[in-house]
């Protein structure tokens, strides 16, 4: 069946966090997956009165995702994806599709990479906000490890995809990368999220997941660069050992 994809409307807010004021109670359960050496953090955001949830960056094992609709009596809404890259996207369609749900993409990025999938909804860019299912998601436009890839702001958490690591940020060396871009995305974190959030990236490496946004500023040299320039000179130098040489 050929995938579909549609664009989302809704009126852009000029400020997203007024939306953060409620009394709401969201639960996050982390799911990890995997396939061969490549390993993922998703996250299932749900609604502890409506029943409702949101799945992040869904990938390698339905039958974990199954699990944790069915034992937590949850109707999945929604799929939210931070970027095209396979190892976030895998199941996104084969969700949608199974639970006749939407799955979420920022426009730039779809449209850059010719990304398609079951249910596909795409997010304009100048869209600061979504409303799934009763569930206020902030959206967040982070472009330098893909052409546009996206975080997700929901309730207390933040869910980075490869945008932002607890010890680093994304590669920029790939296509659609940009190290410049990068270092205004993380600006852009770091002038709108405050401090007591909870950073969700969709890796872990030498440091666990799930620390404050003030944890990972003291930490995590990327949120330290002063210039555009000195981030790009540092990510991009020559030397570096593999994926995981951030410092």
């Amino acid at each position: 069946m050929a995938c579909t994809h549609r664009v989302y409307t809704e009126q852009v807010l000029s400020d997203i966090l007024v939306l953060y004021g409620e009394s709401k109670v969201l639960q996050v359960k982390i799911i990890k997956t995997q396939t061969f050496f490549i390993k993922n953090f998703t996250y299932l955001v749900f609604d502890d009165q409506t029943q409702h949830a949101l799945l992040v960056d869904p990938a390698w094992d339905m039958q974990a995702y199954d699990s944790a609709l069915t034992e937590n009596n949850l109707m999945l809404a929604g799929i939210l994806i931070t970027h095209h890259h396979m190892d976030h996207t895998d199941l996104a369609g084969k969700l949608a599709k199974k639970y006749n749900c939407p799955a979420y993409m920022s426009q730039s990025e779809a449209q850059y990479y010719n990304f398609s999938c079951y249910n596909l909804e795409l997010i304009p860019d100048n869209v600061e906000s979504l409303s799934i299912a009763g569930i206020k998601v902030g959206v967040f436009l982070t472009p330098g490890h893909t052409y546009g890839g996206a975080c997700y702001l929901i309730g207390n958490y933040l869910f980075t995809g490869d945008t932002l690591f607890m010890e680093g940020c994304g590669m920029c060396n790939i296509p659609g990368g940009d190290a410049r871009r990068m270092f205004h995305s993380l600006q852009k974190l770091k002038k709108h999220i405050s401090d007591d959030v909870i950073i969700y990236p969709g890796h872990q490496y030498q440091r666990k997941i799930g620390k404050t946004f003030a944890d990972v500023k003291a930490s995590n040299v990327y949120l330290n660069f002063k210039t555009e320039e000195e981030l790009v000179k540092f990510r991009m130098r020559k030397g570096q050992k593999g994926l995981l040489d951030f410092t």
